[in-house]
């Protein structure tokens, strides 16, 4: 984020001593907010890798052992919150930048509905998936949080006051594609993974804990149901491997990034005054093994299709919606209960040599394109959803373990999409969905095994 007080390099070494001309949005309602913005933290160059390393300030250390990554992008927010340097930490979320943390430092982390916290004078990536979010503790911290500082705690109280018994909500739990992925026949994925029958299936030891949780929450109402068949093919695999744009395959997660250098250029032009170019900021990152190589994401503007950025700025947008809502709306489902990665907690080693593991043990990952998240984090994060990421302890091998409750795109009942242009309704939009998230985390905390350990390294 740009700030005058901190440093706002990115994390590049060639802005390693600027200052912004001007607070970005969020800080300047910390501000206004009469709060104290008393830290920032380490992120990847420009937000571009799920490891919080550079040349310009190192590697952010984690505390649940040195050989774990911190997460990323904002790796240095969910460090900072795991060793109580702060109860609660701002982030940001264009492919898992909130949730990854958070789940590899044992955190809460809130992926809200788009729009919720102001993005002005974030170094954007992407004009669809960009979203402020933070990092806390616990769901409490989150609320209390959120309520402070929009002004919206009457509103938090409201809906805690009008929730839903545990009884009373319906968790769908469907396996498709977060538990477990496959690419149908004649689908396209730019992106390595198996094409059907082969399959991805969530770690052994992630597998075991998700079982674990689902079975806490007996007492809600269990919906196993996969979503609706769309076109021939389940309605997340329709809209995320079966789009042919401008007579091509639509590579939705790269093209995402489309515009990622020209607002790189215009946040070093207008908040630091920086006489720097994209090209000098390419040659300025390094990589650190195959799972860190930022410089591809910058520079995706070359290797991507205008027209299929325009569709998907516009049509798809809509298409995605109406695919992730037909489970709600077919099953009356509150909330879905998903893993928050596909592996272990992910160390250096694996990250960087390609050999991150999944459920048979044995098959490496690419970590290039990074299997164990390229699914959880970036798979229908193009449209408006509240997501929160909760720790359930360790597993057996002694790795934090996290799941993540995603809620509904939009309204029950809207007639239209333009709720998705407005920020006012984005401002309360997750009030329900957290005080539900809070209702199923306390009742997943009765068990031992399932609550949030502390860090053993400080």
């Amino acid at each position: 984020m740009a700030t005058v007080d901190f440093p706002s390099s990115a994390g590049m070494g060639i802005l390693h001593d600027y200052y912004s001309k001007a607070d970005c949005d969020t800080v300047k309602h910390v501000k206004d907010m009469n709060g104290i913005p008393f830290g920032k933290t380490n992120v990847p160059e420009f937000a571009a890798s799920w490891v919080t390393c550079n040349y310009a300030n190192g590697c952010t250390l984690n505390p649940y052992g040195h050989k774990y990554t911190s997460g990323g992008s904002s790796g240095g927010s969910g460090s900072a919150v795991a060793t109580y340097i702060a109860p609660v930490a701002f982030s940001e979320d264009t492919g898992g930048s909130t949730r990854h943390p958070s789940a590899q430092n044992h955190n809460f982390g809130y992926d809200p509905t788009r729009n919720h916290y102001p993005n002005g004078g974030n170094p954007g990536m992407s004009y669809t998936n960009d979203q402020i979010g933070i990092n806390a503790r616990s769901i409490e911290d989150v609320i209390a949080f959120d309520g402070a500082f929009l002004g919206i705690a009457a509103e938090h109280e409201a809906a805690a006051a009008a929730s839903p018994a545990l009884s009373a909500i319906k968790i769908g739990y469907p396996q498709y594609p977060f538990v477990e992925v496959y690419i149908p026949d004649g689908g396209y994925s730019a992106y390595g993974l198996p094409t059907s029958p082969a399959k991805y299936r969530v770690s052994d030891n992630v597998h075991a804990k998700y079982l674990a949780v689902k079975a806490a929450l007996s007492g809600a109402v269990t919906v196993d149901k996969e979503w609706p068949t769309v076109n021939g093919q389940n309605a997340i695999a329709d809209v995320m491997n079966f789009k042919k744009v401008n007579n091509a395959d639509l590579d939705v997660m790269v093209t995402t990034f489309h515009s990622y250098s020209g607002q790189v250029a215009e946040w070093m032009r207008s908040f630091l005054d920086a006489p720097i170019g994209v090209n000098e900021v390419v040659k300025d990152i390094y990589t650190a093994g195959s799972g860190h190589g930022p410089a591809a994401f910058v520079t995706t503007s070359g290797v991507t299709d205008e027209t299929q950025f325009r569709y998907l700025l516009g049509p798809y947008i809509k298409e995605s919606i109406d695919a992730w809502n037909s489970l709600f709306d077919t099953e009356g489902v509150d909330v879905i209960m998903t893993p928050a990665s596909y592996c272990d907690a992910l160390t250096y080693e694996c990250q960087a040599n390609d050999s991150c593991t999944m459920s048979d043990g044995t098959k490496a990952i690419s970590s290039g394109l990074l299997h164990c998240n390229i699914v959880s984090y970036l798979y229908m994060k193009n449209i408006p959803i509240p997501k929160v990421t909760f720790p359930v302890g360790v597993d057996k091998d002694g790795n934090p373990v996290s799941m993540e409750f995603w809620g509904r795109s939009g309204p029950k009942g809207a007639t239209d999409h333009m709720w998705v242009y407005d920020d006012a309704y984005a401002k309360t939009a997750d009030v329900a969905f957290l005080a539900m998230v809070k209702t199923l985390v306390n009742q997943v905390y009765t068990v031992d095994a399932l609550k949030r350990v502390d860090a053993p390294v400080f």
